[in-house]
């Protein structure tokens, strides 16, 4: 089976870490770990379940959720094999390799989710760096269709248990009108963003991007976030409106893929 390839450019530095948390090399784990994580805010969002692979029911040839059909768990082995390769130019191409039938409803949202990375999110570890992660796609040959509800509901068919959140439809992406004093306001008007406090500090929910303009200065690129329920979507969005600014939500999105607009 021929290859899935994606090539990428990198708009600002992408982070995947080692042992020792240095980034000499663009590392596998860190690669998968990114795409997977994004792909499962996709299968949430449509309707799937997706688990949290560190601390899962997911294991054996039935029991799995819709992110580890693909990406693999315990007992169900990842259904392909990604290659990396840096060019001169410093054009990165992304090899995915079929080890097994990938079907094709996984292609198509393989393909969705490096598209709302590149076009709304942010790829490899760091994520809340502010000046890594974007990147422009150059060549992609994933399955670029309209996405079959009716092909989703075959596919999700195992309702495992999963977790919840984070999903695409509590997402809101901002890019038109940002500057640092957006940011710095939303941190104060809608302090649920911030996240739950842990051992390494808050798990804030929220991500602001900047990128290098043609006279080497960082600029604001893009901020994007996520919400666990409706009421602080409501929130978030009439923060914005009383800036007079217009987000993109994830639910949007989604209503796109399935009338393949």
């Amino acid at each position: 089976m021929e290859p899935f390839v994606v090539k990428i450019k990198p708009l600002t530095p992408i982070w995947t870490g080692d042992a020792n948390k240095k980034c000499k090399h663009l590392r596998e784990t860190g690669i998968l770990g990114s795409l997977r994580w994004w792909y499962e805010v996709v299968v949430r969002g449509l309707g799937g379940t997706a688990c949290d692979p560190t601390d899962s029911n997911c294991n054996g040839e039935k029991n799995h959720c819709g992110a580890c059909e693909l990406f693999g768990c315990s007992g169900w082995a990842r259904k392909f094999k990604l290659e990396i390769e840096k060019d001169n130019a410093n054009e990165i191409t992304l090899r995915f390799i079929a080890l097994r039938d990938i079907e094709h409803i996984e292609k198509i949202l393989l393909s969705e989710t490096s598209g709302l990375i590149e076009q709304y999110g942010a790829f490899g570890g760091k994520m809340v760096d502010e000046k890594k992660g974007l990147i422009k796609i150059t060549n992609s040959r994933f399955e670029n269709k309209p996405i079959s509800q009716n092909e989703l509901n075959k596919y999700f068919k195992k309702k495992m248990k999963g977790v919840e959140h984070p999903d695409l439809k509590y997402f809101f992406f901002l890019s038109n009108g940002l500057n640092r004093d957006i940011v710095r306001d939303l941190k104060s008007q809608c302090t649920f963003l911030k996240g739950k406090e842990g051992p390494e500090g808050y798990s804030k929910t929220y991500f602001y991007k900047q990128v290098k303009d043609n006279n080497g200065k960082w600029q604001p690129n893009r901020l994007f976030g996520y919400v666990t329920d409706h009421s602080n979507l409501t929130e978030v969005e009439k923060y914005f409106r009383e800036k007079k600014l217009t987000i993109t939500k994830g639910s949007g999105i989604i209503n796109k893929w399935l009338e393949g607009k």
